[in-house]
C-alpha cells in the first residue's frame, strides 16, 4: 500500500470513528469533545511524523542513483519493457 493511501487510510478511520460518536447537532462537530478533537489532531500528526521517509528510500531514487547495479538494473527493465511494446506492436500490426 502506498504512502498516500496509507495517510488517507488512518484520516479516514480517524474520521468514521469521529463521525460515529456525533450526534445530530446543529454544528457539525458541536458534540464532539474539544479534547478528543485535539488528541486526534496530535495522532495524526505523529502519524505524519513516523511515516515521514527520506528522498533516498523511494526505489525509484534508489534505481535512479545507486551506481553500477543499478544501471544494469535500468538497462534490462528497459530491455524487457522495449520487447513488451514491440511484441504488442507487432501482434497488433499482423491483426490488421
Amino acid at each position: 500500500m502506498s504512502f498516500a493511501k496509507r495517510i488517507a487510510q488512518q484520516a479516514r478511520s480517524g474520521l468514521n470513528s469521529l463521525a460515529h460518536g456525533m450526534g445530530a447537532g446543529d454544528a457539525p462537530l458541536g458534540d464532539v469533545d474539544e479534547r478528543d478533537l485535539q488528541a486526534e489532531l496530535d495522532a495524526r500528526v505523529a502519524s505524519r511524523e513516523r511515516a515521514s521517509r527520506r528522498p533516498g528510500d523511494s526505489p525509484r531514487a534508489a534505481l535512479a542513483a545507486g551506481g553500477e547495479a543499478a544501471r544494469d538494473k535500468r538497462r534490462r527493465m528497459a530491455e524487457a519493457r522495449e520487447k513488451r511494446i514491440h511484441s504488442a506492436r507487432e501482434a497488433r500490426e499482423r491483426k490488421e
